[in-house]
């Protein structure tokens, strides 16, 4: 199987989202959209990628704010980040406001991290101040986690 990755640069941050595509199927996922949905879906248009979810690796500001507004445009489920960013997440329109980003409304991710063992294969995709590690299962179709 092999991976196609595109980051953007996203918000006055300058945080990376990554979409990442599966050349053999064209399906793909969203990694950290935290700001600037035109630039991304056209990144996403320029990859020709059927995106299936959205994937958060946290729930800072930067890296989420975008996802509610992707995802109920897109309609994917928003996967991640794990329960403990809630806080920053039920706070979302709170930390925007204050940071200056444009509104974003708290939300509620359909699944949330969890680790089982299984045989996963994994690549990295680099962020601003660390790698993200995306896992796939052999013989599934798209990601099983991220971390």
């Amino acid at each position: 199987m092999s991976i196609k990755v595109s980051i953007v640069p996203v918000t006055a941050y300058q945080q990376n989202c990554s979409i990442l595509k599966c050349e053999e199927t064209g399906r793909g996922a969203l990694f950290d959209p935290g700001g600037d949905i035109e630039r991304i879906l056209e990144a996403v248009r320029q990859m020709d990628v059927t995106l299936e979810k959205i994937i958060l690796t946290h729930g800072h500001m930067d890296h989420c704010a975008a996802s509610d507004v992707l995802r109920q445009q897109l309609g994917i489920p928003i996967e991640g980040p794990q329960r403990e960013d809630d806080f920053w997440i039920s706070k979302l329109p709170q930390w925007c406001q204050m940071a200056g980003f444009p509104h974003a409304d708290a939300f509620e991710p359909v699944i949330r991290w969890r680790w089982v063992h299984r045989p996963w294969k994994c690549c990295t995709v680099r962020g601003i101040r660390r790698v993200t590690w995306c896992c796939f299962m052999p013989g599934s179709s798209w990601p099983g986690s991220a971390t």
